[in-house]
């Protein structure tokens, strides 16, 4: 089962949702990904950390095609990082996986 845990980031002194799904695999974490990240306000940011190295790139390609900012992406110990932040009016509305 996968953990969703908000925490305040003490950089800049704001929330952040941070998605654990390194339990998950392809294509699950892209998926509740940008379902969550569809769901946030302007400006919001998302943390989603996998596993999956393919799952990685999925992340880092939808957030690119779905015009989302991706603010910083890493790996740290076997678990990939990406950071993103939504902007709203350029969603689109069908998401694909191709995994």
């Amino acid at each position: 089962m996968s953990n969703g845990k908000i925490y305040a980031s003490g950089l800049h002194n704001t929330l952040m949702l941070v998605l654990d799904l390194t339990t998950e695999d392809c294509p699950i974490p892209f998926m509740k990904s940008f379902a969550t990240l569809i769901k946030m306000k302007n400006g919001e940011q998302l943390e989603v950390i996998t596993s999956d190295p393919k799952c990685y790139d999925m992340l880092l390609e939808g957030a690119k095609s779905l015009q989302q900012k991706v603010v910083n992406s890493y790996n740290e110990q076997g678990k990939y990082h990406v950071i993103l932040e939504r902007i709203e009016g350029n969603k689109k509305e069908k998401v694909e996986s191709t995994c």
